[in-house]
């Protein structure tokens, strides 16, 4: 998570406020979908509070593949969850 933090922050302090792939990629390994990313990146004052809005919004609304989704279960299922 630290690279993808380094990387979103030179990212950010370049300017590009814009899709493309990097964003992509960068949304992918925050775990933010990229629209979401691009639109606070645009509104963000600073790194940190932008970084802030990543960390408590990453894998809260990304989509999940089924097939990924369905393959936890079972472990989780086969071994128990943490914590409970």
């Amino acid at each position: 998570m630290w690279r993808a933090r380094r990387r979103l922050r030179a990212w950010w302090q370049a300017g590009a406020k814009t899709a493309g792939p990097e964003l992509a990629r960068l949304a992918r390994a925050v775990e933010v979908p990229m629209n979401d990313l691009l639109k606070q990146a645009r509104q963000a004052t600073t790194f940190g509070r932008f970084w802030q809005w990543v960390e408590a919004t990453r894998g809260a609304v990304l989509p999940v593949p089924l097939t990924g989704a369905l393959r936890d279960l079972r472990t989780y299922l086969r071994e128990g969850v943490e914590g409970s």
